[in-house]
């Protein structure tokens, strides 16, 4: 899988459940022409909505604002089927299926947000649940510095070392595991905890790590 971290023009992330809302701005040549959504599967492109100044298609709905030349788009209910990249296209030609992409969006689906407090020189076993995707590939990230190098054990099923830290891909119950061998004030931030659902999309959890000076070690 392409690690598209850095590299598409806009991130949304949104909880499961909720509301995802985004939105892309094309040029004044586009004003009069129809704008189309499409999201990228794993072989194909699929067509989400069509608008020309709004639309609604089930959990989808559509808004071309011309007088701001922008397009917004809403979800509601988000599953995490929905992740994934959206394209934000407009309709060249009117008898032909000739498209211009302006955006690209990547919206994230996170399960939830929880906190943890470490103590330095201690040590801290962090449990990331994913038991919808038991056999899927997955990973540890800290995103509190931008875009970070993914922590993963690369076998599942069986205790790996990935830098500082030890991994356990566990298949049984679709957790990954991660040890902690000794705490550092360093290691305090936000870590994005993620499944490979497809070539396309992921699934994760976000977990705000706080480390202090003390000697107990806290096991989530």
């Amino acid at each position: 899988m392409t690690d598209s971290c850095c590299s598409v023009s806009k991130r949304v992330m949104v909880n499961i459940r909720e509301t995802a809302n985004f939105s892309c701005e094309y040029s004044q040549n586009y004003i009069n022409k129809s704008k189309i959504i499409f999201k990228e599967g794993k072989d194909s492109i699929e067509e989400m909505i069509r608008t020309y100044t709004s639309s609604k298609i089930g959990r989808f709905s559509g808004c071309d604002y011309i007088d701001k030349k922008l397009i917004t788009v809403r979800i509601s209910a988000v599953t995490p089927d929905d992740g994934g990249v959206y394209l934000c296209g407009v309709w060249i030609y009117r008898h032909s299926y000739s498209y211009s992409i302006i955006n690209t969006v990547h919206l994230h689906i996170m399960d939830k947000v929880s906190r943890a407090t470490g103590h330095s020189g201690g040590r801290m076993m962090i449990k990331c649940e994913h038991p919808q995707h038991k056999t899927k590939s997955k990973y540890i990230r800290k995103i509190s510095d931008g875009c970070s190098e993914r922590k993963n054990p690369g076998v599942q099923d069986k205790w790996m070392e990935n830098g500082d830290v030890s991994l356990y891909d566990g298949t049984r119950a679709g957790v990954l595991m991660v040890f902690f061998r000794e705490l550092k004030a360093a290691d305090a931030g936000t870590y994005r905890c993620g499944v490979n659902v497809s070539h396309y999309t992921e699934s994760f959890t976000e977990l705000q790590l706080d480390v202090r000076d003390g000697e107990e070690p806290d096991i989530l």
